[in-house]
């Protein structure tokens, strides 16, 4: 049976491990919307605190988010700064199962994430455009990602999150 690792994150230096937080009909509602062909992406919101562009908020008031709230800050920087074209972000229920594998689209190096108000209570308002590697049957672990409480995380080769996650069994 093919791994995960051996199919998807091969010649990899890294990948983003994504919750999709929901859970149950919400969850399966934002899925669909993700996977959807017209739509294929990926979003990140914080509700009531990140009201608007990332990059349209000024420099002082990131510092005092990033005071704040610094995990969130530090999310934002990577979904709207960091991800890069070809990257591959692996899509979590919670802590098990994976529902999707993506790559990272950037169509636009000056803009490559989306502010997109309308989306407010369809999806995310921050999205990212990916192509879906893999969006099939969810893929359970093993051992649950147990300790994997953010929305998103840069994952290492070194890391003990990369060898669960590459170690996954893949239907054939």
């Amino acid at each position: 049976m093919k791994k995960l690792g051996e199919r998807y994150l091969n010649g990899q230096s890294h990948f983003y491990l994504m919750h999709l937080s929901y859970e149950g009909e919400e969850r399966e509602r934002l899925w669909s919307y993700a996977i959807t062909p017209s739509n294929e992406m990926i979003g990140l919101d914080l509700p009531n605190e990140v009201i608007m562009d990332w990059e349209d908020i000024p420099i002082i008031d990131k510092q005092r988010f990033h005071k704040r709230r610094p995990v969130w800050y530090n999310q934002f920087e990577t979904f709207c700064k960091l991800m890069n074209d070809g990257d591959i972000v692996v899509i979590m229920s919670g802590w098990n199962p994976i529902l999707g594998i993506g790559r990272i689209i950037v169509e636009n190096q000056t803009r490559p994430y989306d502010y997109r108000k309308e989306l407010i209570g369809i999806f995310f308002d921050h999205v990212r455009k990916v192509k879906w590697e893999y969006k099939g049957n969810p893929i359970f672990l093993k051992t649950s990602l147990t300790g994997f409480n953010n929305t998103l995380l840069d994952i290492k080769p070194s890391s003990s999150l990369w060898e669960k996650i590459s170690n996954a069994d893949l239907a054939s």
